[in-house]
C-alpha cells in the first residue's frame, strides 16, 4: 500500500478517536470512555486495513465491496457462533484482540511511515 494509503487510515483512526470522545457521556470514568473510543476507532482501522488488503487483491472497487462485505458478514457470524460454543470467550476477551491488533496495525503503519521517510530523503 502506498503511503497516502496508510496516512489516510491513520487520520480515520484519530478522527473516529476524537468523535468518540467528544460524544461520549461523562456518566462512565474516564478509563471506561477512553477504551470505548480506542475500541470503535480500531475497529475501524482494522476494517479499513482489511478493504485495503482486498482491494488490492481485486484491482476493482464494486468487486472488493462485495467481497469485503461477504468476507466481514461470514467473519462476524463465525466469531459469534464460537464465541456462543466456548465459555471464556467473552466480549471483554474480544474487545482485548481487536484493540491490541488494532495497535499492532498501527504501529506497522507507522514503521512503514518512518522507514519510508528516511529512505526518500
Amino acid at each position: 500500500m502506498s503511503r497516502g494509503t496508510k496516512v489516510l487510515k491513520l487520520f480515520i483512526f484519530i478522527g473516529v478517536f476524537i468523535s468518540v470522545m467528544r460524544t461520549v457521556s461523562s456518566d462512565l470514568g474516564m478509563f471506561e470512555n477512553i477504551l470505548g473510543a480506542l475500541l470503535l476507532a480500531c475497529i475501524a482501522y482494522i476494517t479499513a486495513t482489511l478493504f485495503g488488503v482486498i482491494l488490492a487483491l481485486t484491482r476493482n472497487y464494486l468487486i472488493a465491496i462485495i467481497a469485503f462485505l461477504i468476507l466481514l458478514f461470514w467473519g462476524i457470524s463465525k466469531l459469534d457462533s464460537l464465541s456462543r460454543s466456548v465459555s471464556w470467550l467473552t466480549n471483554g476477551f474480544w474487545e482485548v484482540v481487536i484493540i491490541v491488533l488494532g495497535i499492532l496495525l498501527i504501529g506497522k503503519d507507522i514503521l512503514y511511515l518512518v522507514r519510508s521517510k528516511n529512505v526518500s530523503t
